[in-house]
């Protein structure tokens, strides 16, 4: 029986490539697959393609890394028809971008909408996967691509009597699309991660009074943001090449350059220089264009985490609230984002942080919010910043059941494994981009190599006439020694004791483990590409012709 025949008698709607997620990973995959001239679709849950800038439209969100680098890599000639208005894109323009990709490559007659993937199952036999959506429809493909987002299940409130509270809740990561009214409102934000950073300050503006509840303080680097101009646009459309080639050899794929200075090659009077002009020149500048070990050698990493905490104490005006927004930790030991006059919201009058670290939020009242020793009530909004199942977490709250209906949920609770981060064993022909064990890095640099990647197996099964790739078990085991081994080399191990979700350690219950490769986004890139020119030595492939030809 034909694929395609077997698919109908499922009453299955037929398509060689199913992609899970219409953000940047589910439309690079769709451009690769009609390079390659597969058949494609992609379901996506939301009303409109755009993933992480479709549903994080809390105030303030934007990008972390410069928007002429936070791109499709591709094709020069589709970002010369865009014109980027800020260092560091908005939500909106970041969706607009997607859109005008998605215009350019007439990709939108291959996004279905309103799809959620509730399961995926594979059958051995037939070598097919068989999704079906919350909706109930029925589909069928040979290959399987998950680019659902490492950051797209948001965590919920884990505080008692939620739906206690009387006033108005909102989640940043699941944002209305309506703008919700602050003005002259009573404020309570929960959380001090990365969307909190950048709501803050915008919330403050607005609000009567705003109370910020930190469980971690948090090193925030500061943006530097400014408009684009018609000049710099065209000296950035000029250098897009300079900029792709810099952003395959940093170590993060970031637009700048790696230092070659440790901490204690030069002088402390010439720390604390190198160390100045990284903070002025703002973005992720500071953690690698000053010195390169920081994140490996523990009294370099302190001389810069001293400098951090000096600022602190020097942009916030009341010592204690200082002390209390100055982290302890390592920096890098967790995600640090970047702020948008992050410490300096923290001078206003309307504005008062609350350190719960010690004294942790219990439970939510009709009016607020209640820790351990005190209550804190005549709320009328509280925003959840509780941050997101990273990694894992999309994949994992779909039904996937793999060979002899093994649980991809169940096997990850008793151990993240994966080959390259892009795949499984026990789960043929299913593919991740920015999948577990796959860089941290900037992340549409990780999703084009990955894609691409992709593309290369798919291309080598269809010329080699086989039909089926899965990762062997020692590959996957070696893969995943090697992630803990780059881990332990690093201060970020240590981020199991602080809530990090690099380890999934913000999420109760969840196994702390290495969900992200760090080893550097350039190594990473020559790993998979040593993989692919070896013929892939790492995974089994096979062919299921017995049961028809598939084009």
């Amino acid at each position: 029986m034909a694929a395609d025949d077997f698919a109908a008698k499922l009453a299955a709607e037929w398509h060689e490539v199913l992609i899970i997620g219409a953000g940047f990973g589910g439309l690079r995959m769709l451009h690769e697959c009609r390079e390659i001239g597969l058949d494609a679709l992609v379901l996506e849950a939301g009303s409109d393609l755009g993933g992480t800038w479709y549903w994080n439209r809390y105030p303030g969100a934007r990008t972390d890394t410069e928007s002429w680098a936070y791109c499709f890599y591709f094709s020069k000639a589709l970002n010369d028809g865009f014109a980027f208005k800020e260092r560091f894109a908005t939500q909106q323009q970041s969706l607009d971008y997607l859109n005008h990709a998605a215009d350019v490559l007439a990709l939108r007659r291959d996004l279905r909408f309103g799809q959620r993937v509730a399961s995926a199952h594979y059958d051995d036999a037939q070598n097919l996967w068989t999704v079906i959506t919350t909706t109930g429809a029925r589909h069928a493909c040979r290959y399987l691509v998950s680019a659902s987002g490492l950051l797209s299940v948001t965590y919920k409130p884990p505080f008692r009597n939620v739906d206690a509270f009387q006033g108005e809740t909102y989640i940043t990561g699941h944002w209305p699309k309506t703008p919700v009214n602050f003005a002259g409102k009573r404020v309570a934000v929960i959380g001090t991660g990365a969307s909190a950073v950048q709501a803050i300050p915008i919330i403050a503006h607005e609000a009567a009074q705003l109370t910020v509840f930190q469980r971690t303080p948090n090193y925030v680097m500061p943006a530097r943001n400014y408009v684009i101009t018609d000049a710099e646009q065209r000296e950035l459309r000029a250098g897009f090449d300079a900029m792709v080639a810099q952003c395959h050899r940093q170590i993060f794929a970031f637009p700048m350059e790696d230092s070659t200075l440790a901490v204690k090659d030069v002088s402390p009077e010439e720390q604390q220089r190198v160390l100045e002009r990284g903070w002025e020149a703002g973005g992720f500048r500071f953690l690698f264009e000053t010195f390169y070990d920081l994140l490996i050698d523990r009294e370099s990493n302190e001389v810069a985490a001293e400098f951090v905490r000096r600022k602190i104490r020097t942009i916030v005006r009341d010592p204690v609230t200082a002390e209390r927004l100055c982290p302890k930790y390592p920096l890098l030991a967790k995600r640090p984002p970047l702020g948008h006059f992050y410490f300096e919201t923290f001078n206003r009058p309307n504005v008062t942080l609350v350190d719960v670290g010690d004294d942790p939020i219990e439970e939510i009242t009709a009016t607020g919010v209640k820790t351990g020793s005190r209550e804190f009530g005549d709320f009328d909004i509280i925003v959840y910043a509780t941050g997101f199942d990273a990694s894992t977490g999309a994949l994992m709250h779909v039904d996937v059941r793999g060979r002899a209906g093994q649980s991809l949920a169940d096997t990850w609770n008793r151990e993240v494994q994966t080959q390259l981060g892009i795949c499984m064993n026990g789960f043929p022909n299913l593919f991740m981009i920015s999948g577990p064990q796959a860089p941290f890095a900037n992340i549409p640099m990780v999703i084009d190599r990955a894609a691409n990647w992709i593309g290369g197996a798919l291309r080598h099964l269809k010329a080699t006439g086989q039909d089926c790739i899965e990762a062997r078990p020692e590959a996957c085991r070696a893969w995943t020694d090697y992630v803990q081994m780059l881990l332990d080399a690093t201060l970020l191990s240590e981020g199991s004791k602080l809530h990090s979700w690099f380890l999934g350690a913000n999420i109760p219950g969840k196994k702390s483990a290495p969900l992200f490769y760090f080893g550097g986004a350039p190594r990473y890139f020559g790993e998979i590409d040593r993989e692919a020119q070896a013929g892939y030595p790492g995974f089994e492939l096979s062919s299921s012709r017995v049961i028809g030809e598939v084009a």
